[in-house]
């Protein structure tokens, strides 16, 4: 959990260095150049906060994840962590408890988890993928559906 901390921080200090420059309201430019920079700056900047929000869906996932194990959530005066997030997150509990099962299967499957993190596949493509990631492969190594006939005559 402390590596997805420290990302995180190292992330929200990339976007702050990136916004420092433009300012707090953008004025209007006339010089080409100039606006070509500014163009490239908010580019980036936005770049970076995509990125960063399926980041941060997974460790909040993570954390809600671990605050479901055993009475954790109880110890904090909430039924469960849909009660929580609700009441100090602002969360809907749905969400909570999705954000939570994609943690999960994401530590079963860490190059995916990675993926996630680096912004190069998106919360809900891996939560439609994880599920049929390990089931598509066979124990010889090939992909396919298990127990599909390969002929479809009969």
């Amino acid at each position: 959990m402390s590596e997805a901390c420290t990302e995180l921080d190292a992330r929200l200090e990339a976007v702050a260095k990136a916004a420092a420059p433009l300012g707090s309201r953008l004025p209007r430019v006339r010089d080409p150049a100039t606006a070509c920079w500014m163009a490239h700056a908010m580019d980036a900047l936005l770049r970076n906060v995509t990125s960063g929000y399926d980041a941060l869906d997974v460790a909040l996932g993570e954390g809600l994840d671990a605050l479901s194990v055993g009475r954790r959530a109880m110890d904090l005066s909430y039924s469960n962590i849909g009660d929580y997030a609700r009441e100090e997150l602002g969360i809907n509990a749905s969400t909570a408890v999705k954000m939570a099962r994609l943690a999960r299967r994401l530590r079963e499957r860490p190059a995916l988890r990675e993926a996630v993190r680096r912004g190069e596949l998106s919360a809900r493509k891996a939560e439609i993928i994880a599920p049929v990631g390990s089931a598509a492969i066979r124990s010889d190594g090939s992909c396919g559906r298990r127990g599909r006939r390969s002929d479809r005559s009969r």
